[in-house]
């Protein structure tokens, strides 16, 4: 069956064979049961928590049952055990999810200037047709909550939506309260994209209650301080962090219960809009968090699994039975892949692919790929059992086998060079012949209030403001597009 005719039989009908996952054998199999999906009669939900590492979700297996919420879903949903980021943080990653590009080519990929006045960020170029766009280019109504300052309008972040609100960093129920005044509009809808961004597990690592007296125990004895300190003062802790392993604990206690807050609030999300009744459902993050699994804290200073394995999950309109894939996937597989289920026809450029077609789910991805070009440019590839990792700066290369080294300890460049030299020529090929992204660079000063909250984060510092280039007089893509509802 070619590729186009694919497309146009989704455009008719969405049939999707549902697959169970057999633990003891590690294989897929067959399932009977289908589900028919007609294209107008669904609304498309998409859920990014940032800073989410997937191994700290109860349904990827954690120890700690942080989110039951998403548990359920996940319960009747397709589970992605092995999805990678395209970045380990937020921006690049964000306009990969929005675009099915990687960073290269959609030139997001820095971030803010050495300077306590203002940060320095690519503009997500017009050019580009977001997701947003497409989905209300066939009828849908557009809204977009988020809750960091990577994605504002100025930015690029809030094309394509009919309403849209950045705010700051604040707390999930905050976000929810955004989206619960657009109430009777998201109701007047024929259908609606509804987009959230939530920050909660992002530092700082708040104690929320109630989980945290669950997660921390005695722990929290002498640790409490540790909630108010930057990363900068955490990362000078290290040294105490390894020979005390109670206070690297309750840091990740910290984190989990930020998990929990916002998990509970994705809940309250979901059913007090009615969300949970004929919407597909994506739950993602941009990029994880270490606890010195390579000894450091926060991210976007590596590619290790730490930083870019995320959670994916897909929730379709109609119930079906819990399905797990293990084949690796990218977030640029996330717009392609709810076109696909939305009826709607996949665009030349996308990078990514609609994970859903019958045959996706046993095919193996060639390679995957993600960067980092922030402070130093790191890249990797992916391919089966094997990432190679190549530092532009130093020329250093790592290459581990994920599968039977998960954590990635043990560095076999010098044993397996073939596969490390093979690696390496995919790398350099892919980066040779990527379509290059725009690098419009947008200088946005932040309130006084989140600026100091840029510095305690470590995002930017008190040096001197890095000289920017404005953008050209005659670029009409470099001012921020005006939506006449926008709230």
């Amino acid at each position: 069956m070619s590729s186009k005719f694919k497309r146009q039989f989704f455009s008719l009908l969405f049939i999707i064979t549902i697959i169970s996952f057999c633990p003891e054998t590690l294989a897929l199999s067959l399932d009977s049961a289908q589900v028919k999906i007609s294209q107008d009669d669904f609304n498309i939900v998409l859920i990014t928590i940032d800073t989410l590492r997937a191994d700290h979700l109860s349904c990827y297996g954690y120890e700690r049952k942080t989110s039951p919420n998403i548990d359920s879903i996940a319960k009747e949903g397709i589970r992605f055990t092995n999805a990678l980021a395209t970045s380990s943080w937020t921006s690049p990653s964000m306009a990969s999810i929005m675009t099915s590009l990687y960073p290269i080519s959609h030139g997001v990929r820095h971030g803010f200037t050495k300077s306590g006045k203002a940060y320095n960020q690519e503009l997500l170029h017009e050019k580009f047709d977001t997701l947003a766009e497409v989905l209300k280019n066939h009828g849908y109504t557009t809204f977009g909550a988020v809750a960091n300052v990577h994605m504002v309008e100025e930015l690029g972040f809030g094309q394509g939506f009919d309403y849209y609100h950045c705010e700051g960093f604040d707390k999930a129920s905050k976000i929810n309260n955004i989206v619960f005044s657009w109430k009777d509009k998201i109701k007047n809808a024929n259908k609606i994209f509804l987009w959230v961004h939530y920050f909660d597990p992002h530092h700082f690592y708040n104690a929320q209650s109630p989980w945290i007296n669950d997660y921390a125990g005695e722990l929290w004895i002498g640790n409490t301080h540790l909630s108010k300190k930057s990363m900068k003062e955490l990362k000078k802790l290290i040294p105490n962090f390894k020979q005390k392993k109670s206070t690297l604990e309750y840091l990740t206690a910290l984190y989990d219960s930020e998990i929990s807050y916002a998990d509970h609030h994705i809940g309250k999300l979901i059913y007090k809009l009615g969300l949970d009744k004929n919407s597909l459902i994506v739950i993602t993050s941009d990029h994880g968090e270490e606890f010195l699994d390579h000894d450091s804290l926060c991210h976007a200073h590596s590619l290790y699994q730490e930083l870019i394995h995320v959670p994916f999950i897909i929730k379709l309109p109609s119930s079906s039975k819990e399905l797990v894939v293990d084949e690796p996937v990218s977030i640029i597989d996330i717009m392609p892949t709810i076109l696909g289920v939305a009826g709607i026809a996949l665009l030349n450029e996308f990078k990514g692919e609609n994970l859903l077609e019958q045959d996706k789910l046993s095919q193996q991805r060639d390679y995957l790929f993600s960067e980092l070009t922030k402070v130093r440019t790191l890249r990797t590839i992916l391919n089966n059992n094997w990432k190679y990792i190549y530092d532009y700066k130093t020329r250093k290369e790592a290459l581990y086998n994920i599968t039977e080294d998960p954590g990635e300890l043990v560095n076999l460049v010098h044993q397996e060079a073939s596969i490390a030299k093979e690696l390496k020529e995919e790398l350099i090929n892919w980066v040779s012949t990527s379509p290059k992204g725009p690098s419009i660079k947008m200088q946005v000063k932040p309130s006084k209030d989140i600026e100091e909250k840029l510095k305690a984060m470590g995002y930017i510092s008190n040096g001197e403001q890095e000289e920017l280039k404005p953008p050209p007089k005659d670029c009409t893509s470099c001012k921020p597009t005006s939506y006449k509802n926008q709230e």
